[in-house]
């Protein structure tokens, strides 16, 4: 499957992703969320909607949802025998997080590597080295078309080495439809830096480019970002570029396991 990178479930996903692609994107409550299908209403688009697509993927995402619901969601999952994991949300309107992804930028002392962009026209082996550090990182990936920006408006970024390999890579996207009071609220995530280069402020500089890119080229009003409760360098990471804790809204997908579906 090209294209596509993971264990064959995830690749999988990414497929049904990309082939409910416009289905997302026309449907109330439904919402874009790159590696699986999910919702930012779970009111609006309805139980048995969630409930087919849970019988048909094993897998769902909730983005956007109040601590109150996130509670009632968990319950109802685990009737149908699935857990949800949820991370916590970062977010900032605009102005606050360019403000902070420039300072970041313009305190960067990473000389020596490249910034580089995954090209709309790009082929599939060029966005396999971006996925394939994603996986080595433990970060379930999106397929190399809605990396590119094949489907609706993305960007992804990676910094190189002078020998043209790709130490860092991020990336970042409008996921919500135009029914949806989020419709022009970026996502930033997709954060991975090898092995070798860590230690360097390279997540950091690789996701200050990717929310600068969000709102200067996506032209989003506001950015967000979920990070794993226990993950404290993401955190500072995030915190870094301008976004602050946002207690009111949470993020989780659903799984019939209790592992995480990414880090």
């Amino acid at each position: 499957m090209s294209g596509y990178v993971g264990d064959e479930n995830q690749r999988l996903l990414q497929q049904r992703a990309e082939l409910d692609y416009d289905w997302t994107m026309n449907t109330p409550g439904a919402c874009n969320m790159g590696r699986l299908i999910g919702t930012d209403d779970p009111e609006q688009l309805g139980a048995v909607e969630i409930a087919r697509v849970l019988e048909r993927d094993g897998a769902f995402a909730f983005r956007m949802i109040v601590p109150d619901t996130a509670k009632q969601t968990s319950l109802q999952m685990a009737q149908l025998g699935y857990h949800v994991a949820y991370w916590d949300m970062f977010s900032a309107d605009a102005h606050t997080a360019l403000q902070g992804s420039e300072a970041v930028l313009d305190g960067a002392r990473a000389s020596d590597v490249t910034v580089v962009r995954l090209d709309a026209d790009a082929d599939d082996a060029e966005a396999a080295r971006f996925q394939r550090l994603m996986h080595e990182n433990g970060i379930t990936p999106f397929s190399a078309s809605f990396l590119r920006g094949n489907f609706g408006h993305a960007v992804t970024v990676g910094l190189e080495d002078a020998s043209g390999v790709l130490l860092a890579c991020g990336h970042a996207y409008l996921p919500h439809n135009r029914f949806s009071r989020y419709a022009r609220h970026a996502w930033c995530g997709l954060i991975a830096v090898a092995a070798a280069a860590r230690r360097r402020g390279l997540g950091t500089l690789v996701n200050a480019i990717s929310v600068r890119d969000a709102v200067r080229t996506l032209g989003a009003t506001h950015i967000y970002e979920f990070v794993s409760p226990t993950n404290t360098a993401s955190r500072r990471m995030v915190e870094a570029c301008g976004l602050t804790p946002n207690t009111g809204l949470q993020g989780g997908i659903a799984t019939r396991g209790q592992a995480r579906f990414t880090r």
